[in-house]
């Protein structure tokens, strides 16, 4: 595929930093068949801003997949025919909060698969900027979560912040405030 402005993550993990640095912090990070456009081009890296939920940061060139615009504006691109090469094997690890890794919509209500999938991460690290049970900070375990639910987290715990409401202590109870 020729040079375009839109990628797609072809990697299981592709770290997403805050500068154009491979010393600088990973404040997030792209799962495999997630897309972004690229913004700006500095030799060895490129300026994204991700789809699903309008993250930007950078990303090293020997890890973009370039995409036809086409397929960038399709609305449903978990099962992406661009994505699968037919003439070799394709083999990577897919993680919770991939596009690919609910592929058979589930029967479950939306909570139950909100607390199914949290409940996956237990005892996952901790890692600044990590959206996988191989390492997750906060707000990375909020938006995987929900998005096995089908519900889009911004990526910052300042912004999800904001879309909830306020209950009074000791009313919670599993599922009953979403």
């Amino acid at each position: 595929m020729q040079k375009t402005n839109y990628g797609q993550a072809r990697l299981s993990i592709i770290p997403i930093r805050a500068k154009a640095q491979h010393s600088s912090e990973m404040i997030s990070q792209l799962l495999y068949n997630e897309t972004y456009t690229i913004l700006n081009e500095q030799e060895k890296w490129l300026h994204i801003e991700c789809l699903h939920d309008g993250y930007q940061g950078w990303i090293t060139k020997n890890q973009v997949h370039y995409i036809s615009q086409e397929i960038f504006d399709t609305p449903f691109k978990r099962y992406n025919p661009e994505l699968i090469e037919w003439d070799r094997q394709l083999e990577t690890n897919l993680f919770m909060g991939s596009p690919f890794y609910d592929i058979a919509p589930s029967i479950a209500p939306p909570i139950e698969r909100i607390c199914h999938a949290a409940q996956q991460f237990l005892n996952s690290p901790y890692l600044w900027g990590g959206r996988t049970g191989a390492g997750v900070d906060c707000s990375g375990l909020m938006q995987a979560a929900f998005r096995m639910g089908h519900i889009l987290l911004p990526r910052d715990a300042s912004l999800q912040a904001e879309l909830g409401k306020t209950i009074s202590w000791g009313a919670q109870k599993r599922g009953s405030n979403f």
